[in-house]
């Protein structure tokens, strides 16, 4: 692209239809993402070519344009506020005080969850409210905590591949802790005009919160930016499963509904041009804070300002610099923010729409799916491949129903109470279908996580594709490199060149992956579970937030066989949402499991759809090339502890033994029943208690590596320091998922073999 010289670094005079300023917002994006993911080499790449620029203009004696330092001052502030982040200490005992907004509270199971502003930091907070507090999130208005006794702990982070990552999403909003308060005290806030924005938004949430569940759930998404949603089933994750998310994001549709509106009652009431510009930029700031200052919503109202002002100086701006002039402006705001997904998408839809040549609504849909697909793989692992059959149906329901009838309530309904009950009729049908098409996942196709690098060479590489339209060589190398590159990567994702022995960390509890290379064959031991201590069901299961997104980034979407070791809910908990979301081959369990009435309720309704098989010692199972031999129960029983199925693993050449939680009665019995126990790796029996793993069975063993699949700070203190002890006696190298997080052995058909663990 070619950029018209400058007389003067100041000179602004001339450049707004160069594409610099595109190219300065792509360089900048690129030196945010290099920096932030702690790639040094890239970063060092980057760098240099700002300083060959530099370089060539001095060799050359022409005039230096200073805006090429845009991208580095992007990056340096960047820089600074990550390490100020990483700086921020545990807030102490000295009683700080914290600012509450009523708008960022949550009243849940009677405790309240939200955010808190000191002057050093913002935390999340966690307490129990008093009659007081009440009535101050009630009336709306930001007030004052003094916090007298607390406990401060890391936001928690992801410990499995393709788990959400809680630390990074706050790291954002730069959050680090999270304090659960005992005791404090509260006050009222000198009130400010941004105070009673944030009280009009306070009230105006909790208002939708008090509709029936489909406004609620539209008009917080609509309106808010957030999900209000109380039920237990995500209607914004039926609306990702079938393409059409994009539908609830508060973006430029909304920006273009507010300028209208108020631009049309402005000239009605013949208003100078410069005072309505005013009003409109004090709009969409307000609109900013309600919406929470959503990527979509900022971007377009900061687009909307940016034409303002070239039509006030009346300077001839390019279509992709005012997109790029709108990108720096959001980076120099807020320089993490294409490390948001939804970032991504807004912006990457946006810059498709402004380089496509005309065409049908069909044809331009398509072109943006396509567009969208890298960033939609390496964050979600599947695509709808109906998508475009669902936005033709959808945007019209959305743009002349569903907006109309949500915005009417919103604005009418406190006035007109009766519109409520038909408007929530009709959302309920529509939302209905919506649902059952997100749950049935007709269309939906798992392809696992792109590789980083494939995603941002492959999205490179079809932006230039829309560019290069009207070049038919350009275009075709672009797009054939592209899909090429894409379908290798899928490729490797479904016949993967490498197997593995993961042990997922599901917390306290067991749920251990086994795959083979090329014709991959998958084998499940346990599945995970949640204890229940009396506490209330979490709306998640572990499954869904830990193993399922896992397996999905893995490219999995059957299981050849499911072995469970025992009955315990650590161990086949989740059981259901896995037969729920997968195909199970084969599933295999000891002898007189069958008989368990804990175990029948758990499948019974899933008899029709799975092989049930029971197992005992001398059984032998060939899956792929997989061995596995079963060595304990030898006699039935009802699936307790001491009735734990054990079994030795051979895959890719090295032996595995997996033990459930039995005792050290059943390791006795393993050692005189069995000829050879030796194994080159032990799970550890009941996640290192001393009521397992005992020296004569180490000693028959002989592993060189043990693990311990236990849970963070768990109430039983496994492993125990008994059992340590003796790994250390006889110098056997122990890992473990309360440490580790999840932790992987790979290997491949060429011999080779390593161990990853997922906290580095």
């Amino acid at each position: 692209m070619k950029v018209l010289p400058i007389k003067s670094p100041f000179d602004v005079t001339n450049l707004f239809s160069s594409g610099k300023f595109f190219v300065l917002a792509g360089l900048s994006l690129l030196s945010v993402l290099t920096f932030l993911n702690k790639n040094t080499l890239a970063s060092f790449l980057l760098l240099l070519v700002l300083l060959s620029y530099f370089l060539l203009m001095v060799l050359n004696k022409r005039q230096l344009d200073l805006l090429i330092l845009l991208p580095l001052i992007v990056l340096l502030l960047g820089y600074f506020q990550d390490k100020k982040f990483e700086a921020l200490a545990a807030p102490n005992q000295r009683s700080p005080i914290y600012v509450i907004r009523p708008d960022k509270v949550t009243l849940k199971d009677d405790f309240f969850y939200g955010e808190a502003t000191s002057a050093e930091q913002t935390v999340t907070l966690q307490l129990k409210p008093t009659p007081q507090m009440r009535r101050m999130v009630a009336a709306g208005l930001p007030f004052l905590v003094k916090i007298n006794q607390f406990k401060a702990e890391l936001i928690t982070e992801a410990t499995n591949i393709g788990e959400f990552n809680l630390r990074e999403f706050y790291k954002r909003k730069r959050i680090k802790y999270a304090l659960t308060l005992t005791k404090y005290l509260i006050a009222k806030k000198q009130v400010t005009l941004s105070d009673r924005i944030i009280q009009f938004r306070a009230r105006l949430r909790q208002w939708l919160s008090q509709l029936p569940e489909n406004l609620r759930f539209f008009s917080g998404e609509l309106f808010l930016g957030e999900n209000l949603g109380t039920g237990e089933h995500n209607l914004v994750d039926d609306f990702r499963n079938i393409g059409i998310i994009h539908l609830l994001s508060l973006s430029g549709m909304h920006v273009l509904l507010y300028t209208q509106v108020v631009t049309f009652l402005f000239n009605l009431c013949k208003i100078n041009q410069r005072v309505k510009y005013a009003s409109l930029v004090l709009l969409l700031l307000v609109v900013c804070i309600i919406g929470d200052f959503q990527a979509g919503l900022v971007r377009a109202s900061l687009a909307y300002v940016v034409s303002i002002l070239a039509k006030l100086s009346k300077k001839r701006i390019g279509t992709l610099d005012q997109f790029g002039i709108v990108a720096l402006i959001h980076q120099l705001l807020m320089p993490q923010l294409f490390l948001n997904v939804g970032a991504q998408l807004s912006y990457l839809m946006v810059l498709g729409l402004k380089i496509m040549p005309r065409m049908g609504s069909v044809g331009q849909s398509a072109r943006l799916n396509m567009l969208i697909t890298p960033i939609l793989l390496f964050n979600f692992f599947e695509l709808n491949i109906l998508t475009i059959f669902y936005n033709f149906l959808a945007i019209p329901l959305f743009n002349f129903i569903i907006l109309p009838v949500t915005v009417g309530v919103v604005i009418c309904g406190a006035l007109m109470p009766g519109l409520i009950p038909p408007a929530e009729q009709i959302l309920s049908i529509l939302s209905g279908g919506v649902s059952f098409l997100g749950r049935v996942g007709l269309g939906n196709v798992v392809f696992g996580q792109l590789a980083q690098v494939i995603t941002f060479s492959v999205t490179f590489l079809l932006i230039s594709w829309l560019i290069f339209w009207s070049e038919q060589a350009k275009r075709r190398f672009c797009l054939y490199t592209g899909l090429i590159l894409l379908a290798l990567n899928i490729l490797l994702n479904l016949f993967p060149i490498n197997g593995q022995v993961t042990f997922i960390d599901v917390g306290q509890g067991d749920s251990i992956l086994l795959t083979t290379p090329i014709n991959r064959k998958t084998v499940l031991i346990d599945t995970g579970g949640r204890l229940n201590f009396g506490g209330t069901k979490p709306r998640r299961s572990n499954f869904e937030k830990v193993s399922l997104p896992f397996l999905k980034s893995q490219g999995i979407t059957h299981i050849d066989a499911v072995f469970l070791s025992h009955q315990d809910a650590d161990h086949i908990g989740d059981l259901a949402d896995l037969l729920e979301n997968f195909t199970v081959n084969k599933l295999y369990f000891g002898i007189g499991m069958q008989a368990n009435p804990s175990f029948q309720r758990k499948i019974r309704p899933f008899l029709k759809q799975v092989k049930l098989i029971p197992v005992q010692a001398g059984d032998q199972l060939l899956i792929g090339t997989i061995t596995i031999d079963v060595l304990h129960p030898s006699i039935a029983g009802l699936g307790t502890n001491e009735d734990s199925v054990a079994l030795k693993v051979s895959i890719g050449r090295k032996k595995w033994l997996f033990t459930g939680d039995l005792d050290i009665a059943g390791e006795q019995k393993i050692i005189r029943q069995t000829a050879d126990i030796q194994a080159d790796f032990l799970k550890l029996g009941h996640h290192g208690s001393k009521t397992s793993t005992d020296e004569s069975f180490l000693l028959a063993v002989n592993p060189r590596v043990a693990f311990i699949s236990a849970g963070r700070n768990n109430r039983y203190h496994h492993p125990h320091q008994e059992t340590l002890d003796k790994l250390q006696t006889y110098d056997i190298r122990s890992l473990n998922t309360a440490e580790c997080g999840m932790i992987n052995w790979y290997f491949n058909p060429f011999g080779l073999n390593w161990l990853n663990y997922y906290l580095k």
